[in-house]
This record gives C-alpha cells, structure tokens and sequence, in this order.
C-alpha cells in the first residue's frame, strides 16, 4: 500500500497553485516596485548632488578669478599702466573686468560663436603674484630687465612689472629667451610684439603720446599677465558647460586657448554693482549694456543656472525663475539657480 495514500497527502490542487502564484506575483510586483521607486529617489538624489558639486567648483572658480581682477602687484590699483603690448585683442587688455550682454553686445571673436542663447561673458585681468620675479637691474629706457634669481619666464609671453611703491606698471611681450633675463625689444620676431620700448607712463600702443623712459628699481616685481574670459557653450558631452578663454602663447605667438571648466550650467547671467559716490560700495546693480564706466564696478552678481545631465527626473515639468524671469521647459530636468556677490577686492581698498 502506498503510504502518501494512506496519510491523506494527495498534492497541490490547480486552485492552490493558482493562488501561490498570485500571491508570488502580488510579492514581485512590490519588490519591483520598491526598486523602481529607489533607483528614481537614487537619480533625483545623485543628480541634485551633482549639481550643488557643479555649482561649488563653478562659483568658486570664478569668484577666485573676479577678486583678482585689477592686481598690479600690491593693493588697490597702480597709479599708471604702460602698455606696450602691440596686439588690439581683449587679451591684452589691462582693464580689471569687462562684461558683455548676451543677445545685446558683441562678444570677443575667439568664442562669439559659440555662446549659448543669451548668456552673459565677462573678461578680467591682473597679474599672477604666484609667477613674480625680483628685478635687480633695469637702465632707464633699455629694453632688459635682470632678475635676482632663474625665472620660469618664456619667449612670447605677455609679462607685467611693477615697481616697488606700485606707482607705476608696464605691460609687454617678453622676446628673448633666458632665465636670468627678461627683455621686451621691439625688434625681435614675437606676435604681437611690442610697439615702444618705454614702460613709463599710462599709455596703450594706439596712443603713446604719454609714454616715458622709466627705471623700475631694484626690487620691482615681474609677473606673467592674466587674461581670462568666461561664458556658456555646448561641452564635449553635448551639455552646456562654463568655459574659460585665456591668454597663452605658441612658440613665440601670443594666442587664446578655451578649456572647458563644469558640465551642466546653462546660463549665466551677471550684474555689476556701481559704485558712483566713491565710498566702495555699490549703489546699484545693471546689466553690461547699462554700464556708463568700467571704473566704476566695484562688485559683480553672478547668477548660474545649473541642470541635471539627465532628463525625464521629475514628474512633472517643473519651471524656474533666473532673474525675475520664470521659464518652464519640457525636458523634465532638475534645475537650479545660484548666486553669488563678489566684491573686487582691489576696486574697494
């Protein structure tokens, strides 16, 4: 006799397997559920992680950059720039900080093409205290500068002096190639070369009328130039990002270089604080376009609109505000905007 018989176990009917099968089904769909839910919650938060993280370095880089602009190698400004670089560009230009409004002012050919909408640009210049050299001779009016010790200095590059009471700078290309040396000869074959010999006064190569000899003491500091633009394009990725052009050199030729710096910001857009009673304070906040004197910017707003790399995160579209303006777009994006003030240290001391 078999024994499963005689026990009463006869197996699963067709109803109960119907039912452990709902019932396992039922538990699946809730796991699959729950994981479909997690990975979503995943993605908004990685996505808005990388998005504050963007926002910190972006904003970082260009504060950095804007409490810089207008160093001539002590505080405040020097009293007079001689600059006898002999190039028409923006990159050689000694004004501390320059904006441009997006769908309103022309922005510098190097990267006009390539902005994105209507973002903004600025550009901004000083000199890099990190790269200074010690003079130890300099003759009225020649053409050669000795440093106290080896520099790092090369042929072509755009370099600034400033003597030791910043009472006076000048702006030139460096034409030869030394590391005990720096010479700045209109002679010699670097582009765009240099215009005069004289680093006295305040003059640029379009007017040296003011121009004069001038000794630059013992003791007077030699740096390379910086000259710096931001704005918004496409990056390698395809996304919007924050670029920077700068002011490089190959070979002996001054050039531009562009590098991308953050993925993910999609506009820019600044305003810059004017200061028109001469207490370093703003008084109020304009566009580029509304801008009557550089001179007179002493603080610079910056508005970046950060979005997430991926689209389809939200639910819904969601809408946002950059300056008033509110603007709903149909990518289901994470959007956010960031802002900052920066004071430029050298216009307000």
């Amino acid at each position: 006799m078999n024994p499963l018989v005689s026990n009463g176990q006869r197996g699963i009917s067709l109803v109960e397997l119907m039912v452990a099968m709902v019932l396992g089904l039922v538990v699946v769909g809730g796991v699959v559920q729950i994981y479909v839910s997690n990975k979503q919650t995943y993605r908004v938060n990685a996505a808005v992680a990388r998005i504050q993280e963007n926002a910190r370095f972006a904003l970082d880089l260009l504060g950095r950059d804007l409490r810089a602009a207008g160093y001539w190698g002590c505080g405040g400004a020097a009293a007079q720039i001689a600059n006898a670089v002999n190039g028409t560009g923006w990159q050689f230009q000694a004004e501390p900080i320059h904006g441009y409004e997006g769908g309103v002012d022309t922005f510098p050919s190097e990267y006009a093409s390539t902005v994105l909408g209507n973002s903004d640009s600025f550009r901004i210049a000083y000199m890099d205290a990190n790269s200074a050299a010690t003079v130890t001779s300099h003759a009225s009016g020649s053409a050669s500068f000795t440093t106290a010790s080896v520099h790092d200095f090369e042929q072509g590059e755009i370099l600034a002096v400033v003597s030791t009471a910043c009472g006076q700078a000048g702006i030139f290309q460096m034409s030869n190639s030394s590391t005990t040396t720096v010479e700045h000869k209109t002679s010699v074959p670097p582009s765009p070369g240099n215009c005069i010999t004289n680093l006295g006064g305040a003059f640029i190569c379009s007017n040296t009328g003011t121009s004069s000899s001038y000794t630059y003491e013992n003791g007077s500091r030699l740096m390379r130039f910086v000259s710096r633009a931001y704005y918004i394009r496409n990056g390698a990725s395809g996304e919007p990002a924050l670029w920077r052009a700068y002011l490089t050199h190959s070979g002996t030729t001054a050039a531009v270089s562009s590098e991308e710096l953050v993925e993910g910001v999609e506009d820019m857009q600044i305003l810059y604080g004017l200061d028109t009673d001469a207490d370093g304070t703003a008084n109020s906040y304009v566009k580029a376009d509304a801008v009557g004197t550089w001179d007179d910017v002493v603080s610079v707003r910056v508005d970046l609109l950060m979005r997430s790399v991926e689209d389809n995160l939200t639910s819904d579209n969601v809408p946002y505000e950059l300056q008033g303006a509110s603007t709903t777009p149909a990518d289901k994006r994470i959007r956010r905007v960031f802002t900052t003030v920066v004071a430029l240290r050298n216009r307000v001391s």
